[in-house]
């Protein structure tokens, strides 16, 4: 049988189900069960797949090493 909360709660008002308290807490929108075992954490899911990886820029030009031996030898 479901659970058979009021539909319109003000704040911090409790409703009793099966041994079970639940308090509406107007801040969240929600009713929250107070008290009662915690179910226990599932397992973890499947890794995602990779995103697309970005392409790569362009390489600069290659510099050279003449004008700087020229101007080292010369006194340039």
């Amino acid at each position: 049988m479901p659970i058979d909360l009021p539909n319109s709660p003000s704040n911090n008002q409790t409703y009793t189900y099966n041994d079970r308290v639940w308090v509406y807490n107007s801040t969240a929108g929600a009713w929250i069960s107070q008290g009662g075992a915690v179910a226990a954490v599932g397992a973890q899911g499947v890794q995602g797949a990779a995103g697309a990886q970005g392409a790569a820029g362009a390489a600069g030009a290659q510099g050279s090493s003449a004008g700087f031996a020229k101007s080292f030898l010369t006194g340039l």
